[in-house]
């Protein structure tokens, strides 16, 4: 339904992928707890930190803009901010390690990726049941932020 909903006002089918999440914290849950997200998506690491204020960027109870940083390099850099006593001169899963991070939660995704108006649409299904759709309009600042 989604898919011819998409077609019928221009929109395209960008395709289908899977993939596997594992999202780290330490036990207090530090960077969660702050609405900032460590995973290794497959083989990639990520990290998504939030921009602006709650009372600026929320959507409903779910924070809609983020600064995301991709590659180990990148992703440790911005984590020294986060991450008291982080080795960047070691491999960041060694490193997550030394600081006491582990995985909390693993996951298998399936995505079907749509274009329409500029915007990427993501519907996301969960092996745990879970579904979500995203509409998501790149920006190249945060001054891009409307």
């Amino acid at each position: 339904e989604l898919e011819e909903l998409v077609k019928q006002h221009g929109g395209q089918e960008l395709g289908k992928v899977a993939f596997t999440d594992l999202y780290y914290d330490d036990a207090e849950y530090s960077l969660v707890s702050t609405d900032t997200w460590l995973r290794r998506r497959d083989d990639t690491w990520e990290l998504k930190v939030p921009v602006g204020t709650e009372e600026e960027y929320r959507s409903g109870d779910e924070r809609a803009v983020f600064r995301e940083v991709e590659g180990e390099a990148s992703v440790m850099e911005a984590l020294t901010e986060y991450v008291a006593g982080l080795d960047s001169s070691r491999p960041l899963a060694e490193a997550l390690q030394a600081c006491n991070f582990t995985a909390f939660a693993e996951f298998h995704t399936i995505r079907q990726k749509w274009s329409l108006s500029g915007c990427t649409i993501d519907l996301d299904v969960a092996d745990f049941g879970y579904s979500i759709m995203e509409i998501e309009a790149m920006c190249g600042s945060e001054d891009d932020v409307p």
